[in-house]
Order: structure tokens, then sequence, then C-alpha cells
């Protein structure tokens, strides 16, 4: 069977959802947490009065700006014009930990891109999910199951070691 450009496409979406969707949303839940812990520490003599407000009030998406570092998160909004600061009172040690977060959140992206890059060069190389899986048997879990596909050997290995380290 050809290996079709939506072939290939599913196969990428197919790896990218088993090897990289839930460590993303790990990584969005720790920068949320960064991001919480910023803005208590912002909200001094306030923090009472916003733990009583329930979890789902006014809850959208923002972000935080910490000492120059932006910060994702998910997070109940008080009303009226509020909004957060580059002077959060945060202190070096948390500060420390959002660099290390982002060092590792980074060094996973660049993981992520570098593999999906390697995959799809494979994927470009062949034209048949028989050759595929002749070359590289592991990823017969990520072909569509009307349809099959090849790598070369050298490269489905490079690829093999590379989707391990996640």
């Amino acid at each position: 069977m050809n290996l079709t450009e939506q072939v290939r496409d599913q196969i990428e979406d197919k790896v990218k959802k088993d090897k990289f969707a839930r460590k993303q949303a790990k990584f969005a839940e720790a920068e949320n947490i960064l991001a919480n812990e910023a803005i208590d520490a912002g909200l001094g003599q306030y923090k009472k009065a916003w733990d009583c407000l329930p979890q789902d009030w006014l809850e959208h998406d923002e972000s935080v700006q910490v000492r120059g570092v932006r910060l994702k998160m998910k997070r109940r909004a008080l009303p009226g014009p509020w909004r957060w600061t580059d002077d959060m009172p945060v202190t070096d040690e948390f500060m420390e930990r959002v660099r290390i977060f982002f060092r590792i959140k980074n060094a996973f992206c660049a993981h992520k891109t570098e593999t999906m890059k390697n995959l799809r060069n494979l994927l470009r190389t062949v034209r048949t999910t028989k050759q595929l899986l002749a070359i590289w048997p592991k990823g017969k879990q990520y072909i569509p199951t009307d349809d099959k596909a090849l790598l070369p050997a050298p490269l489905a290995l490079n690829l093999d070691r590379m989707l391990e380290q996640v």
C-alpha cells in the first residue's frame, strides 16, 4: 500500500500523541503551579479572600510575568481592574526553580522537535507501508489500520533511540 501524505500525517499524529502529549500536559500543569505560587506571593493580604472564592469563579487562561519570565496559567480571576506586575515578591529560590523548569521544558521541546523532524524525513524517504514495516518494525503501532509503511534502517534505529528517550 502506498504511503500517502495523509498516512504520513496520521503516523506523525500518533507518535506525537503516544510519545509527547502526556509529558506536554505535565509541563503545562507544572507551569501553572509555578504561576500560582507567584500569584500567591503577590496576593499578600488578599490571599485569604482569594482562597474563599469558588474554584471555578471566573476561571480563564492568562499568564503572569515574574522578573521577566512569563508563566502560563489557568487561574480564577479577581473582579475589577486587577493586573499582575513584574515586581512580584518572589524569592531567588523560586526563580531558580523557574529557571530549572524552563531548562527541562526547553530540552524536552528541542528533543520533540528533533524527533519529529527525523520522523518526517524518514517517512518522506519511503513509498509503501510494506517497506516501512520491513525496515522499522516498531513503527507498526503508529500505522493506521488500513495502511502499513517503510523507513531506511539506520534512520529507523535512530528514531527508535530518540523515542525511547522520551
